[in-house]
């Protein structure tokens, strides 16, 4: 049996930086990308179906209020 690979969804306004982030993670080959957002409201949305076991997320994404 192989072991489970790691879920994780990426969130990040800027498409190089997913990118990026995608090639780095992916390269580990211990996880896979169910998931990747351009903005706060559909980072949450995707998080919420999909229920990652990690999520990247940029700190300064648009569409957030507060510590939302």
């Amino acid at each position: 049996m192989q072991p489970r690979k790691v879920r994780v969804i990426l969130a990040s306004e800027s498409p190089q930086a997913r990118y990026f982030l995608r090639a780095i993670v992916e390269g580990e080959g211990g996880a896979v990308i169910v998931g990747q957002a351009e903005n706060a409201t559909k980072a949450l949305t995707l998080t919420r179906n999909l229920r990652p076991d990690v999520a990247i997320i940029d700190g300064y994404l648009p569409h957030t209020v507060g510590l939302d």
